[in-house]
């Protein structure tokens, strides 16, 4: 059997969305706290090491904790191939389909977006275009051949082909 072979995928548009409202409102309640630390130090009700401390756990912690979710989210995501089976990672969940035994599968043209649907999995939606051009050619090859596993998917194992063709990368 080869070894895995990462596919370059981005992260799904609900997952950066809920990092980037959680962002949102971890820096409003570190600033939030940083302002009433100052003012607290400005009135002369605390001292200089009491303001330090506030700061320190109320703005820089939230700020770091933040800074490493995303960090683990980033290196504990993507999609990965080996032979027909496509497995996708976000965070701590992994989901892992048998292309040669899926249900059915979609290419749209348009968007260049495989629709993979499982009944064990559910539906995994691969983008073959970034925002960087379509993926690697060598990526495109081995999912189109691990979708040419099962002659029901040859149709769409040709586009992608096709797709590896006019890749650049």
């Amino acid at each position: 059997m080869s070894s895995p072979i990462k596919i370059d995928v981005p992260l799904g548009a609900g997952v950066r969305a809920g990092c980037g409202c959680a962002s949102v409102l971890v820096l409003a309640g570190a600033v939030t706290a940083a302002v009433a630390a100052f003012a607290g130090a400005g009135a002369g009700d605390t001292d200089p090491l009491q303001t330090a401390l506030e700061l320190v756990l109320f703005l820089v912690v939230p700020i770091a904790l933040v800074a490493v979710g995303w960090m683990v989210l980033r290196r504990g995501s993507g999609a990965w191939i080996e032979g027909s089976v496509l497995e996708w990672r976000v965070a701590f969940r992994s989901r892992k389909v048998d292309l040669s035994r899926t249900e059915a599968v979609y290419y749209d043209t348009r968007v260049h977006l495989l629709v993979v649907k499982d009944v064990f999995t559910g539906t995994l939606r691969v983008p073959l275009v970034t925002g960087r051009g379509p993926l690697p050619s060598a990526q495109l090859r081995a999912l189109a051949d691990g979708l040419a596993a099962d002659r029901r998917h040859d149709q769409v194992a040709a586009e992608i082909r096709a797709l590896a063709e006019r890749s650049p990368r």
